[in-house]
């Protein structure tokens, strides 16, 4: 690609395109290269885009990702509407949640991607009928700038939130430098937001609410084991579906005592 410039086979603005990108540290968005390199006028256009596409990917790899809080490669959102509700996929279909989800994350963070999204809808017993739940993965990298900073982004759009809704006063620091008590205020927000949209766009239209419940309904022992747990692989989870399952079972069992220890007595 140097040979390009040093050649003369790239002239003006493409020329100097190609040197930008060579002098470049940081990741590159392929994509927003790529656009811009094909609107410059040039000999063998197809040749010269499939090697700077090669050279970007290698690139691209090569750059390691930044290791702070205010960086990660990929996020989890998870969707789910709990058992306790008794919401069923005839109320909200499973459609209907992927695309709600999607068009929060899009609506709110259009330059982080959605990389991938799966819906589960088979942790749950024969006898229970609630609805499903949604995973989506976004990338931690902004595809315009190529910075990873989607935690500073959630940030600025908790803020204008809050804003928008008259607590100014509660407004986060941007640069993403908090007390670990004050992190914690990004994911409480970041609920609420989530839960106003979803209410507008997915609940009420069908004739339901979801109340926010700003205190949370597991104690902070069982959360934090919750969380340590979430470090293993699935299989050895305490807190999963298999789990759920020999749990009732057990139930059963002792249900299924205390009636033939009843039925004795009557005898």
């Amino acid at each position: 690609m140097n040979k390009w410039v040093s050649d003369g086979a790239l002239l003006g603005k493409a020329a100097e395109f190609i040197v930008q990108i060579l002098s470049r540290e940081d990741t590159i968005d392929i994509c927003q290269a790529l656009n811009t390199f094909e609107s410059f006028d040039m000999t063998r256009k197809d040749q010269r885009v499939k090697q700077l596409f090669n050279y970007l990917e290698t690139h691209n790899k090569l750059i390691p990702v930044p290791r702070t809080r205010n960086a990660t490669k990929f996020q989890e959102v998870l969707f789910k509407i709990p058992a306790v509700n008794n919401i069923s996929a005839e109320q909200v279909s499973h459609l209907d949640m992927m695309g709600a989800l999607k068009q929060f994350i899009s609506s709110h963070y259009p330059d982080y991607p959605i990389e991938m999204m799966i819906l589960h809808d088979d942790e749950r017993l024969t006898n229970e009928n609630h609805v499903g739940h949604v995973h989506a993965y976004i990338s931690g990298m902004n595809s315009v700038t190529g910075n990873y900073d989607l935690r500073v982004a959630q940030i600025k759009r908790i803020n204008v939130y809050l804003r928008e809704n008259g607590q100014s006063d509660e407004c986060l620091n941007e640069s993403g430098r908090m007390t670990k008590k004050q992190s914690s205020k990004i994911t409480y927000h970041m609920q609420r937001m989530f839960n106003d949209y979803i209410n507008k766009h997915l609940f009420e239209p069908c004739g339901l609410r979801a109340e926010f419940n700003d205190k949370t309904q597991i104690d902070n022992e069982r959360l934090a084991r919750m969380k340590k747990e979430s470090k293993k692989s699935k299989s050895s989870r305490e807190f999963q579906f298999a789990t759920q399952v020999i749990e009732k079972a057990k139930e059963a069992e002792v249900t299924l005592l205390k009636t033939q220890q009843m039925q004795s007595h009557c005898r």
